[in-house]
């Protein structure tokens, strides 16, 4: 698997990844990066190419340099993709025969054994996988709210490894269950906002805020409401 691209492509590096993984049984086009013909291979980029993506996810082109700060808006506030706009996304990225479903892991309506259950369950079938939206300080870890996926669960130890699509940060981990539970029923200060359009109301020195005081103001502009982490199951239909 692929390291992200930089500090904020976590969600779209864990959809290349998943992708990549079902390149056979996957004939969606438009997601392949050219580079890489006659094969099939996904790229950061190449996944936001589809009419889809541009229309219910996000226009982001060819950014993700670090002068696009501000300018792509995975890297303008409230930055990076929510639980909503990854599903989206990867729904995007496969043909028909795929279903994704999303699932915020909010404590009184998603149980732990719920949550453990449905990604042991997509774990043990060969075309299905698991991405988690977590907060790291759950897991003891440096950093706040990532998107990664799951490939494997250990019986004896109850655990689910992590592939850390942030390479340059943390190696792939094993996870207690209870913890990654924890971290993924943590709250999204802004897990849905008004998107795409609330970007396009943010001026220039909120695109980027710099202070609390900022962030606030950006926040109301872009509509922010709170929202559980989760998880994301890709299966074949």
């Amino acid at each position: 698997y692929d390291i992200q691209i930089n500090s904020y492509y976590c969600g779209a590096a864990s959809i290349q990844t998943t992708l990549n993984s079902i390149r056979p049984f996957n004939q969606q086009k438009g997601i392949w990066d050219h580079a890489y013909e006659p094969y099939h291979y996904a790229s950061q980029h190449t996944i936001f190419n589809t009419k889809c993506s541009k229309e219910s996810v996000l226009d982001v082109e060819d950014h993700g340099l670090e002068s696009d700060v501000g300018v792509d808006p995975l890297m303008t506030a409230p930055y990076g993709l929510n639980l909503e706009l990854a599903r989206n996304l990867l729904q995007c990225s496969l043909d028909d025969r795929w279903q994704v479903e999303a699932t915020h892991v909010d404590p009184a309506k998603i149980s732990f054994d719920q949550m453990k259950q449905d990604i042991i369950q997509a774990l043990e079938d060969d075309l299905s996988r698991v991405i988690v939206l977590f907060d790291r300080a759950g897991l003891g870890q440096v950093g706040g709210g990532h998107f990664s996926p799951i490939a494997a669960y250990d019986e004896d130890s109850d655990s689910f490894l992590i592939l850390d699509v942030a390479k340059y940060k943390y190696p792939p981990v094993w996870a207690p269950a209870a913890l990654l539970y924890n971290a993924v029923a943590s709250v999204d200060l802004c897990g849905v906002w008004n998107s795409p359009a609330g970007q396009s109301k943010l001026p220039k020195n909120l695109r980027v805020p710099q202070s609390e005081y900022e962030w606030e103001v950006a926040r109301i502009i872009l509509d922010c409401q709170p929202q559980h982490r989760g998880y994301i199951i890709a299966s074949s239909i």
